[in-house]
């Protein structure tokens, strides 16, 4: 098949879980042409490794100290460009769309009537799970923004609802997962780093590193600071003890899988992160704070991790659900029920 491959660029995560799927289409044999929005292209990490790829502006929230900054959201909104960029697609050709959670793909597949899938953890919260921040306006964008044929969502836990566990990264599969005492990761991009290390300055028997939106890494007495890189991260995720993070999906979702502890601290009016972490809760997962500050933070680094979450190779069984030509709801049943054969809550 031709397959078309949406990607909401706005987080990593979306990221790091659709390469995992591309790569798996590709050994089947698929061409798969992959559609950026939501960043500017000079911010994509590794995009050589998608191959054939194009970079489209979109639609994407602004953060300003850790919260949704709607002003500026709405004044970096383009719907001119983006219908425009729409009509600039040919995809006559396409078999397939496949979107996570990108709203240009999904346009072009109704306007070339060419069936969808929606891969993402959105796609979960159409369901009545552990929600928080709900709105009318998060469910007329939940609903609009990259309506598909198919939903697939993902989250940490079903909950009596068609959803699928967690893609976890083929790189945590095969990597021995080891534990250095005291070291502490921090990702937490949405925050002002000049904070985040004002606050971490007083844990000083601890060895701590921290990713962020940089372009050269440095080093504040025991903290190191580093730029984004996924190899390094993943290295430094498989070796520490406890992540710092906000409620994004992916890493909380590879946190819980390697069995490290989890701090996660919420984008402030982001509705799917404060979702996450209240779903976090709900399940015992991990522990939250709100805010960044040193008493949450204390008292987290105290405790003990949680047993390791035993999530199986999702990426393999999309990949064989979609080369098998059975993209439909007895298909999608499936593929849910054996993705969940096995599973236990600890």
């Amino acid at each position: 098949m031709k397959i078309l491959y949406g990607i909401q660029a706005t987080g990593n995560g979306h990221m790091s879980r659709s390469i995992e799927i591309i790569k798996k289409l590709k050994e089947y044999g698929h061409t798969v042409k992959v559609l950026f929005s939501g960043i500017e292209p000079k911010k994509l990490w590794d995009k050589k490794i998608f191959g054939d790829y194009e970079v489209y502006n979109g639609f994407t929230f602004k953060t300003s100290q850790g919260k949704i900054d709607y002003f500026e959201t709405i004044r970096h909104l383009r719907p001119l460009e983006f219908f425009k960029d729409i009509l600039s697609i040919d995809a006559a050709d396409y078999d397939l769309v496949i979107s996570d959670f990108e709203p240009i793909s999904s346009k072009i597949a109704k306007r070339f009537k060419i069936p969808s899938i929606g891969i993402s953890h959105q796609a979960a919260f159409l369901y009545k799970i552990p929600q928080a921040g709900s709105d009318v306006l998060s469910d007329i964008i939940l609903k609009n923004f990259a309506p598909v044929d198919i939903h697939l969502g993902l989250h940490y836990y079903h909950f009596g609802f068609p959803l699928l566990p967690p893609l976890i990264s083929k790189q945590l599969f095969s990597t021995e997962n080891t534990v250095q005492k005291n070291k502490i990761l921090v990702y937490l991009p949405f925050e002002d780093l000049n904070s985040v290390l004002d606050i971490l300055s007083s844990f000083h028997t601890y060895e701590i590193k921290i990713y962020h939106d940089i372009k050269r890494p440095f080093q504040r007495d025991f903290i190191q600071v580093h730029p984004l890189s996924r190899k390094k991260f993943i290295q430094d995720l498989l070796t520490c003890e406890g992540v710092i993070a906000n409620a994004g999906f992916m890493l909380t979702s590879e946190t819980l899988y390697l069995g490290k502890k989890l701090l996660a601290c919420p984008v402030r009016k982001q509705f799917e992160q404060q979702s996450n972490a209240k779903a976090l809760e709900y399940l015992n997962l991990g522990d939250i704070m709100h805010y960044p500050n040193k008493t949450s933070i204390s008292l987290w680094l105290e405790k003990e991790a949680k047993p390791p979450l035993n999530y199986p190779d999702i990426s393999s069984l999309i990949a064989d659900f979609i080369h098998t030509g059975e993209i439909n709801e007895k298909g999608r049943c499936d593929l849910i029920s054996e993705a969940w054969r096995g599973f236990r809550l600890p």
